[in-house]
């Protein structure tokens, strides 16, 4: 009995007592605010607590979100010229091997080799326009992916 009522009477360094097993000794609470904003710009209570903090601090992070902003639309815009660039330069290239083929199928029926000429001027053609067509179902995919993602 003596071993029991030592520890009923024992307690931590800050008081509190010792829980045993079957004994709860007390109820905890914990609580979290979790707040998610779909935007770049703090709320206005977040401002002023950051502006009590830290003065000029609200300042500082409006001109942060600023500074963000005008970066990424630069981002985007070179990622706008690039893809320009990239699909001028497919179609030329294209051009380029289009035209080739035509005028190797033409010299080849000017050879008096027909079937070999129709195949170097259409095979080409037909290889580019697969490459058109499963490029443009990628790009199609991806963009619908992304629209998905925005939702």
């Amino acid at each position: 009995m003596a071993k029991k009522n030592k520890l009923q009477n024992k307690t931590t360094p800050a008081g509190r007592p010792v829980s045993q097993p079957g004994r709860p000794v007390g109820v905890s609470i914990h609580q979290e605010r979790i707040t998610i904003t779909h935007s770049p710009f703090l709320a206005a209570e977040e401002l002023q607590k950051i502006e009590l903090v830290v003065p000029g601090g609200a300042d500082r992070a409006l001109r942060l979100v600023e500074k963000q902003a005008d970066h990424r639309i630069k981002q985007e815009n070179r990622v706008i010229v690039s893809n320009i660039v990239g699909e001028r330069l497919g179609q030329l290239i294209g051009a380029a091997i289009a035209l080739g083929g035509l005028y190797a199928g033409y010299q080849l029926i000017l050879a008096g080799k027909g079937t070999e000429g129709f195949f170097a001027m259409f095979a080409p053609l037909a290889i580019l326009a697969g490459i058109f067509v499963v490029g443009r179902a990628k790009r199609d995919r991806e963009l619908g992916s992304r629209d998905v993602h925005r939702q």
